[in-house]
């Protein structure tokens, strides 16, 4: 179970003998539910939480076709904050040093979806993750994963739920 209010994932509610694996899944499938747009008809810039942390993500009105809104929904995951820690092959030792400069994200990240609205529903949503691990990416070569996932209303049903204890 999850608590979805006014296009904001606010809590989730795992079983107990959930495992990590699925649940992350779930919280990657929701984040692409996720729209903090105070109104379709104009962008909008602010943060977000989701499965990547506490993320800038920008909304933009594209274009209209038929009855759907066709909206952008773009975020530079390298900037997330109170991200969870990534999880490496390559051995390492953690060093703290207190620098005034910022040291540069190993994975470069970042993700677009297009979210199709027709009557304040989804119809579709389709988007994309880019991560680049930076360090051997010089010219265009080096380490890359893509990601695309696309989600499609197909139909609903209406249902009765009956609260008497059943």
């Amino acid at each position: 179970r999850f608590s979805f209010n006014d296009g904001i994932v606010t809590e989730l509610c795992p079983h107990a003998e959930e495992t990590s694996w699925v649940l992350n899944f779930k919280r990657g499938v929701l984040s692409a539910f996720q729209n903090s747009m105070e109104r379709f008809d104009i962008d909008y810039d602010g943060i977000e939480v989701d499965v990547n942390g506490e993320c800038l993500t920008s909304y933009k009105l594209g274009s209209a076709r038929a009855t759907s809104l066709i909206i952008s929904k773009k975020k530079d995951i390298s900037n997330c904050v109170n991200r969870y820690k990534h999880h490496s092959i390559l051995q390492s030792t953690p060093y703290i040093f207190r620098s005034n400069h910022q040291s540069l994200p190993v994975m470069k990240s970042k993700s677009e979806c297009e979210l199709v609205v027709d009557h304040n529903i989804y119809s579709k949503i389709s988007c994309q993750e880019e991560h680049v691990f930076q360090p051997f990416s010089g010219q265009g070569s080096g380490a890359t994963t893509r990601t695309s996932a696309t989600v499609t209303f197909l139909s609903e049903n209406n249902i009765t739920i009956n609260n008497e204890g059943n």
